[in-house]
């Protein structure tokens, strides 16, 4: 209804679809020995129907999303969850499987705590765990995936110095 109220009367049908679809989109996992996912905390959301797990770059704009169509607590949620991957695993992977660790995507973490802290969604004590959470995804880029071009450092989205090469298929490229 939220979203409804806010948009422009040409896009009615597109937000009434998106509200109908944050339920089929949300996935909740209970920890497995046997399974490649990391497990965390909350519920996450899955950028489309055939995907098991959240990715990076994508739950950025489902974060604005989410807080657009009055979902505040699952966007909250979205980063508490990022946050657990930046304190046990060290970053954001680009997606939350262990085949994933070596990889990320763009760090968005502090866009989407912005995001979620400008639409009041954070709570008591969340500022200060997140901050330290920013502040380690900021030091993991500048340390492994920066590189110092002209006395400038720039960004880059290769696996970093300690990546070994691999000429077969990726993991994700076999059934779970």
């Amino acid at each position: 209804d939220e979203v409804l109220e806010k948009a422009p009367v040409r896009l009615a049908p597109f937000c009434t679809h998106l509200a109908s679809v944050w339920g089929l989109l949300t996935r909740t996992h209970k920890p497995n020995l046997c399974s490649s996912l990391l497990t965390v905390p909350h519920p996450m959301v899955v950028p489309g129907g055939r995907f098991r797990e959240q990715y990076y770059w994508d739950t950025y704009w489902v974060i604005l999303g989410l807080l657009r169509s009055g979902l505040p607590e699952v966007a909250r949620g979205l980063v508490v969850n990022f946050v657990h991957l930046v304190e046990t695993v060290g970053l954001i992977p680009n997606g939350n499987r262990c085949y994933y660790v070596n990889r990320s995507q763009p760090p968005l973490l502090a866009a989407m705590v912005g995001a979620v802290v400008a639409a009041g969604a954070a709570r008591a004590g969340d500022l200060t765990v997140w901050v330290k959470a920013i502040d380690k995804e900021y030091q993991f880029w500048m340390d492994e995936r920066s590189v110092e071009v002209k006395g400038a450092r720039l960004a880059r989205y290769d696996s970093g110095p300690n990546y070994e090469t691999s000429y077969g298929p990726r993991p994700e490229s076999y059934p779970h």
